[in-house]
């Protein structure tokens, strides 16, 4: 299978654009450090909210054991006293 003239010129497109990224700037008006920088950009929010997902999460586990050993306590508390009472009886 021979490929197309087309796939030809994009293949060399890409490789001339991977070395020489300069001729991007020329092809489109853009400029790839802009689009680099707009990326780096985007990463680091990402970063941050994550990590303030994680520390919200962290926050919530905390309570809920908090929360977990509040209620535990009394149920310990009514098992003896159960206990107590059954032997008494």
């Amino acid at each position: 299978m021979v490929p197309s003239k087309n796939t030809c010129l994009e293949r060399n497109e890409t490789v001339a654009l991977t070395v020489f990224p300069q001729i991007m700037v020329c092809r489109t008006g853009r400029d790839i450090r802009a689009d680099q920088r707009a990326v780096c950009v985007h990463v680091f929010c990402m970063i941050i909210i994550l990590m303030s997902i994680t520390a919200i999460a962290s926050k919530l586990n905390e309570e809920s054991k908090r929360l977990i050993q509040s209620v535990a306590l009394p149920e310990k508390r009514v098992r003896e006293l159960e206990d107590d009472r059954s032997e008494e009886v």
